[in-house]
């Protein structure tokens, strides 16, 4: 496992050294780091969220449809109780999420002008 985590994919040519599958784009995949890795995680994030929020929505549905007809003061506390998950996560994700559409699509990491510190 060690070797094959430094060991290049295709080897090496015997003369020069330089990695056989070099010339190729896929062997080249620096796009995907910048772009499309972040741009997936970003949906992943999306779909995350979304799922959370109709996973609670059914469950606070199938409590309200059971408890309405015999306990209705609670039915409403009890539907709105599964709704505490979604706040916190929204909020801790939120920075995540915006920190990536700005790296990714906005100025970036590797685009800002430093500021020189002396």
């Amino acid at each position: 496992m060690f070797a094959a985590a430094f060991t290049v994919p295709g080897g090496y040519n015997n003369d020069t050294g330089i990695p056989i599958f070099l010339p190729r784009t896929s062997f080249m995949a620096e796009e995907d780091f910048l772009k499309s890795l972040p741009g997936r995680m970003m949906i992943g994030l999306v779909t995350l969220f979304f799922s959370i929020v109709t996973m609670m929505v059914a469950f606070g549905a199938a409590l309200f449809i059971v408890l309405r007809e015999r306990l209705s003061w609670v039915a409403i506390p009890v539907t709105l109780l599964p709704t505490l998950p979604i706040i916190p996560f929204a909020i801790l994700q939120f920075p995540l999420f915006v920190d990536m559409v700005s790296f990714t699509y906005g100025s970036g990491a590797f685009n800002q002008k430093t500021r020189r510190l002396y």
